[in-house]
């Protein structure tokens, strides 16, 4: 199985892409179609490259997770051109219960959280998904702006410029890493 790990803002959306397209002045985040405007149709369509070339499947690591099912996603990123899949997303580690060292009781009432020496990444997110998945025999690649983490998945991770969003460059070295890996 070969996995696209997908961060949105920054891959699929660009400081120029945003330059040359106003949104609407009744911009409404919650609904879909409007939403849809902030994902760049050029970026969509080398992301579907990818996948054509790879048969890679998706999973949303992006923070978009957060706030719409992958159901919605998809469908947002339809109405831009997306041709793929997206099977799931990674975990919202930070989100999780967990335990204080003390075991005291955390700040949100019926949660227990960790002291942790840093914050938790979209790395440990995709490492914690692939634990958990670690049975399937996965070929995966990372497209995202934030380097922040990424060492854990070493030369699996493609670095994209924000300024400018997905690249042919950018796609044909996940196509390769996608085959090679």
């Amino acid at each position: 199985m070969k996995i696209i790990f997908l961060d949105i803002d920054g891959v699929l959306n660009s400081n120029a892409f945003f330059k040359a397209h106003k949104l609407p002045d009744n911009f409404d985040s919650r609904n879909d179609t409007h939403q849809a405007l902030m994902i760049d149709p050029c970026a969509v369509a080398k992301l579907n490259g990818i996948i054509a070339a790879t048969c890679a499947l998706v999973i949303i690591s992006s923070s978009w997770r957060f706030y719409w099912s992958r159901v919605r996603i998809k469908a947002m990123m339809a109405l831009r051109g997306f041709s793929g899949d997206i099977i799931g997303a990674t975990p919202c580690l930070d989100t999780l219960p967990t335990i204080t060292k003390s075991g005291e009781i955390g700040e949100r009432e019926g949660t227990l959280r960790i002291v942790r020496p840093c914050p938790v990444t979209r790395g440990d997110e995709i490492v914690a998904f692939l634990a958990e998945h670690r049975k399937k025999k996965m070929r995966f690649v990372v497209l995202d702006d934030d380097a922040r983490g990424m060492e854990c998945v070493g030369d699996r991770f493609v670095k994209i410029n924000p300024q400018i969003g997905l690249t042919d460059r950018d796609a044909d070295c996940a196509i390769q890493i996608l085959k090679t890996s």
